[in-house]
């Protein structure tokens, strides 16, 4: 018998034997952000509250969030706002992950946009952007 490493990487076939975990290539995070028109909403003025679909993959680490007055912006130091972590209650991840943006002008539009980071620091893709608009004294 061959061993494992030895054998050309021609794909699986019918007759390719079963690669254990311990031969699995490393997971990058999912990118699956679910971002809901409903998912953001003034709290109250200068605020608002972000939520979208949890990343609950086990190499998944936190969020980089980024936030910009005009739409299409580009995603750099400039506009990183913070790293956002899923909530855990009793030894449970939330299915929601959230954000609450204080310190924002009144009646104003914002466009943010996100990305997953894994554990060992590789960075997923960007979401599509989502906005939401301040309250109005």
């Amino acid at each position: 018998m061959v061993p494992w490493s030895s054998r050309e990487e021609k794909g699986p076939t019918e007759n390719s034997p079963k690669r254990s975990p311990a031969f699995s290539r490393p997971s990058r995070p999912s990118i699956r952000v679910t971002i809901r028109r409903w998912a953001t909403h003034g709290e109250a003025d200068g605020q608002l509250y972000l939520e979208w679909g949890a990343n609950l993959d086990p190499a998944f680490d936190h969020y980089e969030l980024y936030r910009s007055s005009e739409s299409g912006f580009e995603c750099t130091p400039a506009t990183f706002v913070c790293e956002v972590r899923n909530e855990v209650y009793d030894g449970i991840p939330y299915r929601v992950a959230r954000y609450q943006d204080i310190g924002l002008d009144s009646h104003r539009r914002y466009y943010y946009r996100i990305r997953p980071v894994g554990k060992d620091g590789s960075k997923g893709a960007f979401s599509e952007e989502f906005s939401a608009l301040t309250r109005q004294p």
